[in-house]
């Protein structure tokens, strides 16, 4: 393939040579359960059984929107008794809100905390620090399996 560039003059022409790596893959999987497996390590949002706050079980609680609404509850009330606005960051009138995401493991434990938008590393910290300490869940469930959830949650720090 010859190309002419608009420095060089049209009778030196230059060769230009173009490689192009192509991957294809194929997937084995010869069953649904197969398939399950292999996707069973990727977090889900949307899932047949939401994770549940230990008191909330499907048992206890009734329906899946009641189970939803007692873990937003108990959630809400974790974070209220264990957040600490920072005193530095009071001092300094730092206010925001941040968002943390996490997964609830198949195992129902809290892991893989991370700040997806913060405001400064005093509240991104305590956001995290009281995400990290939460009990472990009930696990979420689909097609009758326990699979990885994950969440984001908002912190709104104001001082008013």
């Amino acid at each position: 393939m010859t190309f002419h560039f608009p420095q060089r003059m049209p009778s030196q022409a230059s060769h230009v040579f173009f490689f192009l790596f192509v991957s294809f893959g194929v997937s084995m999987a010869t069953s649904a359960q197969e398939t399950l497996e292999k996707e069973g390590d990727i977090p889900v949002a949307i899932v047949e059984t939401l994770p549940a706050w230990g008191s909330c079980s499907l048992d206890d609680a009734g329906t899946q929107e009641d189970v939803r609404t007692c873990t937003e509850q108990a959630i809400s009330k974790y974070v209220v008794s264990n957040l600490t606005y920072p005193q530095k960051a009071r001092r300094k009138g730092i206010e925001g809100r941040v968002i943390v995401k996490f997964i609830v493991e198949k195992d129902g434990a809290v892991a893989e905390v991370n700040v997806v938008k913060g405001v400064h590393p005093m509240l991104d910290d305590e956001a995290q620090r009281v995400v990290e300490s939460m009990p472990d869940f009930q696990p979420g469930m689909q097609r009758g399996k326990p699979v990885r959830v994950s969440y984001h949650l908002p912190f709104n720090f104001s001082l008013n």
